[in-house]
């Protein structure tokens, strides 16, 4: 699939489902997509917490927001957010709600280059539906070198990367949406980046569900 008909097959679903349902599970009822936001949410404020001063709010890239949930939520905790991503059709509806501290542009994830730098990058559930090894690395490069100097950035991720976009219906014991999470910072070089394979092999052995 290349990236136009990513970008098609991502139009379409947020078209067509619900806001949770278009980045969350679609086999599963609200109820339990709010239970696979949350979950996601916590484990994200638990990170950004490492960076966060109380005095100051920070500067956050959320990369691959789709319609916005994390971007906001972030937001109303004082943070000032810039949320990408690929769709159209998911900007158009994260404008639509956006307020004063969150503002969103279309843009590929290797194309984002606001003249600032940021405090905190993430991105949740995106990266593993990158499906060539070049743009994940090109990808996985340019959001490394979005954040100042002694700030972070977080890949909270769910398994491997499938062979066609889309977050998984269930996971292990058919829990949907089992969550693996990055156990540990990472520092991306700037002059090269790690494989999509490479790294899948890491988070197997360090992450935790």
């Amino acid at each position: 699939m290349n990236s136009d008909e990513t970008t098609a097959y991502w139009d379409q679903r947020h078209r067509r489902f619900s806001p949770l349902s278009s980045g969350g599970v679609v086999g599963i009822d609200a109820g339990a997509n709010e239970i696979f936001y949350a979950m996601r949410l916590g484990r994200l404020l638990d990170l950004v917490g490492d960076v966060s001063e109380s005095r100051a709010p920070l500067r956050v890239l959320d990369a691959g927001c789709g319609k916005g949930w994390f971007a906001r939520a972030m937001a109303r905790f004082g943070h000032r957010v810039d949320g990408i991503d690929i769709s159209q059709a998911a900007i158009e509806e994260c404008r639509a709600q956006a307020a004063d501290q969150d503002e969103y542009a279309v843009s590929a994830l290797a194309d984002w280059h606001p003249p600032y730098m940021y405090d905190v990058v993430y991105s949740v559930d995106v990266l593993f539906h990158v499906m060539d090894d070049d743009a994940w690395a090109d990808s996985v490069r340019n959001l490394a070198s979005l954040v100042r100097l002694g700030a972070g950035s977080s890949c909270p991720t769910t398994g491997p990367r499938p062979t066609t976009p889309g977050p998984p219906t269930s996971g292990p014991g058919g829990c949907p949406g089992t969550v693996r999470w990055c156990s540990r910072w990472a520092t991306v070089p700037t002059s090269s980046a790690p494989t999509a394979s490479a790294t899948r092999r890491s988070d197997s052995s360090s992450s935790t569900g």
